[in-house]
C-alpha cells in the first residue's frame, strides 16, 4: 500500500530500473467479488504486486505524509492500506462498532506462500479485513471514543491440523463448543480470497461462501465432520497432536476410500 498520499498516481512510476516489478498491480472489488487491474494509485488501498526478483524488490514513491484515513468498507472481504506510521488494529475504529469480524486482519507472507493474522497495520503493507455489513473504517489517528474490544471465549475443544510441503505450510483448526452456531460465527477464523495469480499450494476448511482456517462446530451427540480442500503439486505432510483429542473421542481422517 502507499504509506501516504501519493504525489504521482500512475502505477508505472513504481517500476524499477531492472524491471523486476511485473505490472499491472491488482486491487480487490468487493462488490464484484473479483480482482481489477490498478490504473490509479490511492491512499488507503491495498494492492497485490508481483516481482520476479528472488531477493524481493524495493519500490519508491513520493508521498505526502498522512497519519490517518477513513473509508467505507463493503460487506465481505476488503483490501486496505496503511498510514505513515504503525497503527494498532486490536480494536478497529469501525462504525457501526464491531462491524469488522474479530481476527480477520491478514497480511501476506511471500516466503511461505500463506496468509498471516495481524494485530497492527504497518506502513507500505496491504491487508485484508472482513466485515459482514457496510461500515466506515478509520485507520490511524486518535480514537475519539475508546471502546472495549470484542471478547471472544476460547472454544472448549480445538484440534490443530498442520499441513506442510517444502517451504509451504498451513495450520488449520477444527473444534467444538457448546455456544457455537452453524455458519460463520465469532469463534471461526476466515481466510481471504486467493490471490490474482493461482496459488500452487492451498488448504482451507470448507464452510459456505468463506474459506476458513478455524471452524468451530456445536457440540452434539452425533458425529461431526469437517471438509478440507487441499491443492499441492507435491505430497503434503499432515501432523496432528493426539494430545489435543479429548479422552473418549476419536478423530477419523478420510481421503477417498482410505481412513
Amino acid at each position: 500500500s502507499i504509506p501516504g498520499i501519493p504525489l504521482g498516481t500512475d502505477p508505472a512510476a513504481l517500476q524499477t530500473a531492472d524491471n523486476s516489478l511485473i505490472l499491472p498491480l491488482y486491487r480487490w472489488n468487493p462488490a464484484a467479488f473479483s480482482y481489477e487491474s490498478v490504473t490509479e494509485l490511492k491512499f488507503s488501498e491495498g494492492y497485490w504486486a508481483l516481482t520476479i526478483n528472488p531477493e524481493g524488490t524495493t519500490l519508491q514513491i513520493a508521498v505526502s505524509s498522512a497519519n490517518s484515513y477513513s473509508r467505507t468498507l463493503q460487506p465481505g472481504w476488503n483490501m486496505i492500506g496503511g498510514v505513515s506510521q504503525v497503527s494498532d488494529f486490536t480494536n478497529p475504529q469501525d462504525d457501526p462498532d464491531n462491524s469488522i469480524i474479530a481476527g480477520t486482519l491478514y497480511g501476506w507472507n511471500p516466503t511461505n506462500f500463506s496468509y498471516q493474522a495481524k494485530t497492527e497495520i504497518a506502513p507500505g503493507q496491504g491487508y485484508w479485513v472482513l466485515t459482514l455489513a457496510e461500515c466506515q473504517l478509520t485507520v490511524g489517528g486518535d480514537a475519539t471514543v475508546p471502546t472495549a474490544p470484542q471478547v471472544i471465549p476460547d472454544p472448549e475443544m480445538v484440534i490443530s491440523l498442520n499441513l506442510s510441503a517444502g517451504d509451504w505450510h498451513q495450520n488449520l483448526k477444527i473444534g467444538l463448543d457448546q455456544s457455537a452456531a452453524a455458519g460463520l460465527e465469532p469463534m471461526d477464523r476466515a481466510l481471504p480470497p486467493i490471490g490474482p495469480q493461482a496459488e500452487d499450494y492451498q488448504a482451507h476448511l470448507v464452510s459456505g461462501q468463506y474459506r476458513l482456517r478455524r471452524d468451530i462446530r456445536p457440540i452434539t451427540d452425533q458425529m461431526v465432520s469437517w471438509q478440507i480442500r487441499l491443492s499441492s503439486p507435491e505430497p503434503v505432510q499432515l501432523t496432528v497432536d493426539n494430545q489435543e483429542i479429548p479422552a473418549g473421542q476419536e478423530l477419523i481422517i478420510s481421503d477417498g476410500q482410505m481412513e
